[in-house]
């Protein structure tokens, strides 16, 4: 099964569905904060980091599609991803 990779302006997230964990790896700055929230807006978390490469556990979310706010250095990136 191929690695579905989604990437936007020098970050990447993957896997893409994912089942047990996404990794967010940015190319330029470290990662300052991942926002994660469900299809209807409610907060699911928030990940404070200063390293380049975060995992994020999803074992716990419900299946779905989520939204998560990657900020790293001044800039904001939304990433959307899948959780089965």
């Amino acid at each position: 099964m191929p690695l579905d990779i989604t990437k936007i302006n020098g970050l990447s997230c993957f896997p893409n569905p994912a089942k047990n964990h996404i990794t967010t790896i940015s190319e330029n700055d470290a990662v300052k904060n991942i926002l994660v929230y469900d299809f209807i807006g409610n907060k699911i978390a928030l990940l404070s980091s200063d390293k380049n490469h975060v995992t994020i556990d999803v074992t716990n979310f419900i299946s779905g599609v989520y939204i998560a706010h990657v900020i790293v250095g001044s800039e904001t990136n939304t990433i959307r991803f899948i959780v089965e």
